[in-house]
């Protein structure tokens, strides 16, 4: 499984290599792709008229758009768009037209003011919760959405790591 793997790539590298392992930038980026969250996104303001597809459709300047974050990330895999498949960013190519696509903290002058914050600390403790031990699900969450995303309800077991004898 996805967890398994990663511990065992994690484990055979000393600790200053684990923050840069693939298997954990996979794992990471395929996270905020699936469950981003800032899921509803954010709003912008249209800055030129431009069609939707073909047309007729038009936004005019000045619009002001949402850009839902949940279903846009989805709409940039083509392949089992709702499954957690880190594997896909471990592809070179994918991984850079994924990275268009798939901005958790979004881009520009108004990205998150916390993305490097957020970035460090999940780059930080990721490897060493997941290194030491197995989590596993109790109880699935609900989906609760507002400004972010939270598993609300969401249990989870931690179980210390063993080496096989």
């Amino acid at each position: 499984d996805e967890q398994a793997q990663l511990r065992a790539e994690l484990r055979a590298l000393p600790l200053d290599k684990r923050l840069t392992a693939p298997g954990l930038v996979a794992v990471i980026k395929e996270s905020m792709r699936l469950s981003p969250v800032a899921a509803g996104g954010s709003l912008r303001e249209v800055k030129r008229d431009f069609l939707i597809g073909n047309g007729p459709e038009v936004v005019t300047t000045g619009s002001i758009v949402v850009m839902p974050n949940a279903l846009l990330f989805r709409n940039a895999v083509a392949d089992a768009p709702d499954e957690f498949k880190p594997s896909r960013w471990l592809d070179v190519s994918m991984h850079k037209e994924l990275d268009r696509y798939v901005t958790p903290f979004s881009v520009g002058r108004r990205n998150c003011v916390g993305q490097q914050l957020a970035l460090a600390e999940l780059y930080t403790l990721i490897p060493l919760l997941v290194a030491d031990f197995e989590w596993q699900v109790v109880q699935s969450p609900t989906p609760k959405l507002f400004l972010t995303n939270k598993p609300d309800g969401l249990l989870l077991r931690a179980v210390k790591h063993r080496d096989p004898q």
